[in-house]
């Protein structure tokens, strides 16, 4: 059996485990409230997403609890949790407006096709490089856009505002008191509870606090939107080569939106947990999830960080947070579906701000600015490209200023000259860092600047070297030797010193023997 093979069978094994482990009785109890409470928490997202996208909301609903189940038995992230996401709504918007219903099924169709190819190629293990700032940007892009999103419900503006920032740019952000201190008590209970005792499922307790005191006062608040159908819709139409031709661009991105979507979701929960995802595995999960989604009528989905982090603050470990999670809103949709719009939607908007809030984590943001500052940078940088163009070119842009800032770090060549030895026709000189193109100029002018008879380079602390640098140093060695200066490179590595010491000129030497010369001149 070849090593793919076996990693397979190896991931195979460790997920049965894991479901075995998750229904042991130690814990499951736990994990049970905390799905019922991510529920309750992924039911107004998933509606709110779905009539984002210009869905019905009953898709958010039905989605979410069979691609959830999915996630939750295949994925390779035990705590993450599958479903519609933030992060795909405005892609799928821009196709359901451009190719409509059946070219959004078609693309998600697609998409999961290509993110299962992704995991069986092992792309998934890549987004481990994503550097630590990157991923907090990253969480706190999400965070920004759920509180921009969810605000105007908390604060009882009207249904047609979907974002706090248009509101305000436009002139039309409102106040409803009666909504606001609804939301404002739900928020607060899902705050204080847990510090009550860790165990009360507070975003139910919420909820059932704000249902009471709508019903015992009589007030008038916004509340969940009709469920239409609880039956989803089976079959795609067939499309023409040329059509699906067209879609591939779309189902690209979309595939490779979700990918990163689920994958960076699933570090962050590693961050938060201590654990470790197995990324290929989680790739294909995601892709038999969106091509059923697809196949079934569905929207796209992809590992989603707030309900995961909802999850996980809920007390939820393993695997039966999220497979209970999808069991109770397939249950509410079918049961309750219609009457749904009894709860207001202001304390779940109250509940997702205090999730959103949680993302964006001021605390850690102002830590790693403390310990390093250009650190912080990238993960502000990362949020703003974000929010700015979309997730796919912001964490792109996150990443090339990662590695811009490493390139410099290592463009850093530290030189020293050493005249304090007691010998003055010898001059050494000490070279710590890569000798590299964007290092060697100042190498150069260091060694043309010596005026001593003899030359000692001491290379100790250099660990590579590249074509350009050793152009730079044989040139400055030429001249040097035209100046009647002896040059010798000495405590090389034998890599390092191949390179360097001119053909046919000085051997690298050690530095017992470099300083029993020295100690020759000196007597001579």
């Amino acid at each position: 059996m070849n090593r793919h093979a076996e990693h397979w069978v190896w991931a195979a094994s460790e997920t049965t485990r894991e479901l075995r482990d998750s229904f042991a009785r130690r814990g499951l109890a736990r994990n049970v409230a905390a799905g019922i409470s991510t529920a309750l928490v992924a039911l107004p997202l998933n509606i709110a997403l779905a009539l984002a996208c210009d869905l019905p909301a009953s898709v958010g609903l039905w989605t979410g609890a069979l691609a959830g189940i999915v996630g939750a038995v295949l994925g390779g992230a035990r705590l993450q949790i599958t479903g519609p996401e933030v992060a795909l709504a405005p892609m799928s918007y821009a196709i359901v407006s451009e190719h409509g219903l059946d070219g959004l099924l078609w693309c998600t169709l697609l998409a999961g096709l290509l993110q299962v190819v992704f995991g069986a190629a092992r792309l998934g293990r890549y987004v481990r490089a994503i550097p630590a700032p990157v991923i907090l940007g990253f969480m706190i892009a999400v965070g920004l856009m759920v509180l921009d999103g969810q605000l105007p419900r908390l604060l009882g503006m009207p249904d047609e505002t979907r974002s706090l920032f248009d509101a305000i740019t436009l002139g039309r952000a409102t106040l409803d008191p009666t909504p606001t201190l609804l939301g404002l008590a739900g928020c607060a209970l899902v705050v204080g509870l847990p510090r009550l005792h860790p165990r009360i499922p507070a975003p139910l307790v919420a909820v059932a606090v704000v249902m009471f005191l709508v019903w015992a006062l009589a007030l008038r608040v916004p509340h969940v939107p009709d469920v239409d159908s609880v039956h989803p819709a089976f079959g795609l139409r067939a499309l023409s080569t040329g059509e699906l031709v067209a879609l591939l661009p779309s189902a690209l991105g979309l595939a490779l939106l979700a990918s990163l979507d689920s994958l960076l979701s699933a570090v962050s929960l590693d961050a938060r947990m201590g654990t470790r995802h197995r990324s290929d595995q989680e790739l294909v999960a995601q892709g038999v999830a969106n091509a059923l989604a697809g196949l079934c009528g569905g929207m796209p989905v992809a590992g989603a960080i707030v309900r995961s982090a909802a999850a996980a603050d809920a007390g939820g470990d393993n695997r039966a947070a999220p497979l209970v999670q999808s069991l109770v809103l397939g249950t509410l949709l079918l049961a309750m579906g219609h009457h749904l719009d009894a709860i207001p939607l202001t304390v779940l908007a109250g509940i997702l701000c205090v999730v959103g809030a949680k993302l964006v984590q001021p605390d850690r943001l102002l830590a790693l600015f403390r310990r390093s500052r250009v650190d912080a940078v990238i993960a502000l940088v990362t949020t703003v490209s974000i929010l700015a163009i979309d997730f796919v070119a912001g964490v792109a842009v996150g990443v090339a200023v990662s590695l811009g800032r490493f390139a410099l770090s290592q463009a850093r060549l530290r030189v020293a000259v050493d005249r304090s030895r007691a010998d003055a026709r010898v001059a050494v000189v000490r070279v710590d860092g890569p000798l590299v193109f964007a290092t060697v100029a100042g190498l150069e002018e260091t060694l043309l600047g010596i005026e001593h008879p003899r030359l000692e380079l001491d290379l100790a602390g250099v660990c590579s070297v590249d074509v350009t640098a050793v152009d730079g140093v044989r040139r400055a060695f030429a001249q040097l030797s035209e100046r009647g200066v002896e040059v010798e490179v000495v405590n090389a590595r034998p890599a390092v010193a191949r390179q360097v010491s001119p053909r046919g000129g000085v051997e690298p030497a050690t530095e017992t023997d470099a300083s029993a010369r020295a100690r020759e001149l000196a007597r001579g």
